[in-house]
């Protein structure tokens, strides 16, 4: 049995406008399509390194990695804009 088939008209419609106000008070956009001021791959926490590409911005070198390692690195970070949603639905009988 599909846990949705266990609620009640009430209930259902209870958890659609729960879902309504959620999706449409935040746009569900790709990451691409976002409206965001911040540079692609510049967000508050620190993700990793890479090796620097031809075309990159200087300013984006990380100079103390790029000393321990010789070669240029990149500091990149997680972009929490474009984190994605995950709706739970606890059914059980302690929920």
């Amino acid at each position: 049995m599909h846990p949705l088939e266990a609620l009640n008209e009430q209930e259902l419609g209870q958890l659609t406008r729960i879902a309504d106000h959620l999706f449409n008070t935040r746009l569900l956009l790709a990451p691409g399509h976002r409206p965001n001021r911040m540079r692609a791959g510049f967000g508050v926490e620190f993700l990793d390194h890479r090796e620097f590409v031809p075309g990159d911005d200087l300013r984006d070198i990380d100079w103390r990695a790029t000393a321990r390692s010789r070669h240029p690195k990149i500091r990149r970070y997680w972009d929490e804009a474009a984190a994605d949603w995950t709706i739970c639905l606890d059914h059980s009988a302690s929920g």
